[in-house]
């Protein structure tokens, strides 16, 4: 079907006497299949067989617009959007009215960066079929592309005619008239939507936030006081008013709709988390006893929301080991691992906090997990290796901490190392390789005495 429509030789013909049928030629018919053949390979991606095909039946019918527009679209297909362009123009100087050849044109100015020309060729087809979505989405997106805003807006108000006021034009048209800094026009996208959908929430609270981020609060409360009295429980709503008392200054109002939002479970996520990074970075930051509050109040109400949130009971842990509450954080790191035991960082502060607590039957009793996840990581092995020395276990702490050995590169943690290899090969009474492992301490920057009589020691009972 493709081939008998893209092959103008087989139409072409035709006679103006009594419209008898064309007569076809043996030249005709390799012709046809030729491009029946280049049109197999192209489609099979086989694009230079195909060029090799199209190329055969120009060289025999030098007027085969369709032969020139495959060539067009092979170019196209190996992004030589310029060789593309050459032979879409010779399809098209040989007819003009093809739509096909109008459309991959425009494509192919587009790719090129040449959004003038892509524009009117854009216009030319909408022209053709003004009805057609496509044909006005890629003008507005030429014009835009050349910064013509008022261009654009005037394209959208085409395509609003065809399609009826939505979500999708009205954001696009907002955004542009905000970077044209014209704030009332923006607005009135959303007041268009809530004439339409006058119980959607969701409009009432973008055009007040329009208004509040342009430094129009009083203009956008209105809005927000309409959104509370269709739905006093919607949080998005309850997110704009913690946003509107916090730009007016009071605080503690801004912080009660925080709240409400995030006890609600029909606001996602992903709103919420950027807020509560906020207030756990200034609570680690200041350390004051009123910032730390509100963030566990913050915390709470997620996990009243969304009890397995990772980053939440995260959070928790970080807060509480801020406050130096190991116990709790190690309740709350355990949520974690039990949600995703995967994290590096969360595997860091839990042996730190098992550390604390000088609990290290919990992390010799994770220890092949933990090696199973990070076999490389000397800091793990090293408390590793610690807390099997501090079990009584000598002969594995060895194990772990040569391995620790092998892949520490700073001078204070080899130093740690090997003074603590030192004291287990002691407790499996091996004096000679103590020694060593204590002198290699003592080479990486460990001087203290506590070392030095550790090694007059061993070798005195040698």
């Amino acid at each position: 079907m493709l081939a008998l429509s893209l092959f103008s030789p087989l139409y072409a013909q035709k006679n103006g006497k009594n419209n008898k049928m064309p007569v076809i030629t043996e030249d005709t018919r390799k012709q046809s299949a030729q491009f029946a053949d280049g049109l197999r390979e192209f489609y099979a991606d086989n694009y230079t067989a195909a060029e090799r095909n199209f190329r055969q039946v120009i060289s025999q019918n030098p007027q085969n617009d369709a032969a020139f527009f495959m060539l067009g679209k092979i170019r196209s297909a190996n992004r030589d959007y310029a060789g593309a362009a050459y032979y879409l123009g010779e399809a098209r100087k040989i007819d003009k009215q093809n739509e096909w050849y109008l459309v991959e044109m425009a494509k192919t100015y587009d790719n090129l960066g040449e959004h003038k020309q892509s524009a009117k060729l854009w216009e030319e087809a909408s022209k053709l079929k003004p009805d057609n979505e496509f044909y006005l989405f890629s003008l507005a997106e030429s014009y835009l592309n050349q910064e013509k805003f008022t261009d654009v807006i005037k394209v959208y108000d085409r395509l609003e005619r065809i399609v009826g006021v939505n979500d999708e034009i009205s954001n696009a048209k907002k955004n542009i008239y905000l970077y044209l800094n014209d704030v009332k026009s923006a607005v009135a996208e959303y007041d268009k939507l809530i004439r339409l959908y006058p119980y959607e929430v969701k409009y009432y609270n973008y055009a007040g936030n329009i208004y509040l981020t342009n430094n129009v609060p009083d203009k956008a409360y209105s809005y927000y006081e309409k959104a509370l009295q269709i739905d006093k429980n919607n949080p998005l709503t309850q997110l704009s008013l913690s946003n509107y008392y916090q730009e007016k200054g009071k605080q503690d109002e801004s912080f009660k709709y925080l709240l409400m939002a995030f006890r609600s479970p029909n606001l996602i996520i992903e709103e919420k988390l950027p807020l509560l990074t906020e207030y756990f970075s200034a609570a680690y930051r200041t350390k004051e006893e009123k910032s730390i509050k509100k963030t566990r109040q913050l915390i709470e109400a997620l996990l009243e929301a969304h009890p397995e949130s990772i980053e939440a009971w995260g959070t928790l842990a970080g807060l509480q080991l801020l406050k130096g509450s190991y116990q709790e954080a190690r309740i709350s790191l355990e949520k974690v691992l039990s949600l995703d035991n995967t994290q590096f960082e969360v595997w860091e502060d839990y042996l730190y906090t098992l550390v604390q607590l000088k609990d290290y039957q919990t992390i010799a009793n994770n220890a092949e997990e933990i090696t199973e996840l990070f076999p490389t990581n000397s800091m793990m092995l090293y408390n590793i290796g610690v807390s099997f020395l501090k079990i009584k276990q000598p002969d594995k702490a060895i194990n772990y901490l040569n391995q620790a050995s092998m892949y520490a590169y700073e001078n204070t943690l080899l130093a740690n190392i090997y003074n603590i290899l030192g004291d287990a090969y002691l407790a499996l009474d091996n004096r000679e390789e103590a020694v060593k492992s204590w002198k290699l301490a003592q080479k990486k920057g460990m001087t203290n005495q506590d070392i030095k009589d550790k090694i007059v020691k061993a070798e005195l009972n040698n």
